[in-house]
């Protein structure tokens, strides 16, 4: 198909692996409660602060999540921290072979993330993602985050067509509805790349084999 038509992709959970369950079934193992983890990582006001590019220090960020891991196991709350980001790095390969099918084809390709200024540098530098990109918005970059309608309004500004030539996927249903209400096309995507695919092409997206 020609590239009048853009599909824009969520980082997190939807090229890098992210499942939620795991983040509950560590603080399980680690006698947290169930949510502790996410909101210690993603829960603080510096994790706001970092995603919207109020700060641009890491280790803030790291120092707050600690902080509010220890209200939960104390003294063992740096080390838990460590623990969790060793673990090895997987991604969603068929997705990122999509996206660069999607691109090979002609479509222009996006990338729409909460994230942190760095993200712009780490995708390919520690996360080894390798995508075609037409244009990547990062919210921490930007100063705006999802669900906010504003970043996707910026997304597609930037991207050069209008939201209604816009589909969006993205692992989280907040983000999925908020994306709808700009008028986008969007996927809810919960881990099942026949049902992403199927929906792009239900909704006119062709190309090839990656």
């Amino acid at each position: 198909m020609s590239g009048e038509r853009a599909v824009l992709f969520d980082f997190g959970g939807v090229l890098l692996r992210q499942d939620w369950d795991e983040y509950d079934a560590f603080c399980e193992r680690n006698g947290l409660p169930t949510r502790a983890l996410r909101r210690a990582l993603y829960g603080t006001d510096e994790w706001r602060a970092l995603q919207t590019g109020q700060i641009s220090d890491r280790g803030v960020w790291r120092a707050a999540a600690i902080a509010s891991l220890a209200e939960h196991c104390g003294d063992r709350a740096e080390g838990l921290f460590e623990e969790w980001y060793a673990r090895p790095i997987r991604v969603h390969q068929p997705n990122i072979d999509l996206a660069n099918a999607l691109a090979a084809a002609g479509v222009r390709v996006g990338l729409l993330s909460n994230a942190a200024p760095d993200l712009e540098t780490r995708i390919t530098e520690q996360f080894g993602v390798n995508v075609n990109w037409t244009d990547r918005v990062i919210s921490g970059l930007v100063g705006l985050a999802k669900p906010d309608p504003a970043i996707y309004h910026l997304a597609a500004e930037r991207i050069g067509l209008p939201e209604s030539a816009c589909f969006f996927i993205d692992d989280l249903a907040e983000n999925v509805e908020a994306a709808r209400g700009v008028g986008m096309r969007a996927h809810h995507f919960q881990g099942d790349y026949a049902a992403l695919q199927a929906d792009l092409r239900g909704a006119g997206y062709e190309w090839g084999q990656a």
